[in-house]
């Protein structure tokens, strides 16, 4: 409790300092599956194991191997997020703990979504291969996804032995599914390995892992209405991508006219911890990387603040260990 409300007078702080308005909604702009109704769960379809057995609450699996058939389920609740009113460049970030002896140099998840409301409420705790939404009866080791209810969106790409956060490309049809299927604000992602491998399994923490903050998460760009109020000053930022991220990020902004640009970065407290840009520069897309090692840049929450003539844009960004 004492961390919560540190966190809080923190955001207060920066809040003032930067002169920024973000901190007066009660909605994160990043969601977890630990957000409010969302929920995370893996099913088998195993013939050592059979399609009945539920997996583990502390990890989530895919695997496409021989005996073993493992799918993630992810569920995220946008109920009042304006972030997701519309989605822009929406992505999923999974953090990986495990994806030893791949066989392959990197993995490939499809991510699908599932397309029927109805079938949105799923119970992570009473999930199996045969209980769970979008699937149909297959023979073990194998899968079948109902094309009525299911649409393929996007994919993730998992490099051997990695360790850490990966994302999802931005597609148009992921924005698309978050757009259209909201009816009752829940999203469910269906996420697999379509090809079979020899290789290990990739695990990734799920939200009942010790480190709440490692939970997936689904993170959509600056809303447009937001982006085109503030691309009237003359500026628009986007959100950094990827964001959480580990290592590097780029910002990427566009300026209406030729004029001196600041970029700046701010820690919690309000203090400037690095100056990106300080120059001037001509009209068009400019795009800024990120890089923690040399920035010496510890894990935790910033702001990136351009200024451009009498217009500022902030965003915020998240470093994970």
């Amino acid at each position: 409790m004492m961390k919560k409300h540190l966190r809080h007078i923190l955001s207060i702080v920066a809040a003032v300092f930067l002169g920024m308005n973000a901190f007066s909604q009660d909605v994160p702009d990043t969601l977890s599956t630990s957000y409010l109704d969302g929920a995370d769960a893996y099913v088998c379809n195993d013939e050592k194991i059979g399609p009945d057995d539920m997996g583990s609450v502390e990890y989530l699996v895919v695997r496409n191997h021989e005996v073993r058939m493992r799918i993630t389920f992810l569920r995220f609740d946008i109920t009042d997020n304006p972030r997701f009113n519309p989605a822009d460049q929406a992505y999923i970030g999974l953090y990986v703990n495990h994806a030893q002896k791949m066989g392959d140099a990197f993995r490939e998840i499809s991510v699908y979504g599932l397309t029927d409301d109805a079938l949105d409420n799923w119970d992570e705790t009473m999930l199996t291969y045969n209980t769970a939404p979008g699937l149909s009866a297959a023979a073990l080791a194998d899968y079948s996804l109902v094309e009525s209810k299911t649409s393929y969106l996007t994919k993730l790409t998992v490099p051997a032995d990695t360790v850490g956060w990966i994302y999802s490309e931005p597609t148009t049809e992921m924005d698309a599914f978050i757009n259209d299927v909201n009816k009752n604000h829940m999203l469910t992602f269906i996420l697999l390995v379509e090809e079979p491998n020899t290789g290990d399994e990739v695990r990734f923490d799920s939200k009942e892992d010790t480190d709440t903050l490692r939970a997936p998460i689904l993170h959509s760009m600056e809303p447009i209405g937001i982006a085109e109020q503030k691309s009237l000053s003359g500026v628009r930022m986007k959100q950094n991508f990827p964001n959480p991220f580990v290592g590097t990020t780029t910002l990427s902004y566009y300026l209406k006219e030729a004029e001196h640009v600041e970029l700046t970065v701010y820690n919690m407290l309000g203090a400037k911890v690095a100056t990106l840009v300080n120059e001037f520069q001509e009209t068009g897309e400019h795009n800024v990387n990120i890089d923690v090692d040399r920035l010496k840049l510890s894990p935790g929450i910033y702001f990136a603040k351009i200024n451009v003539g009498l217009a500022s844009q902030t965003i915020k960004m998240n470093i994970c260990e």
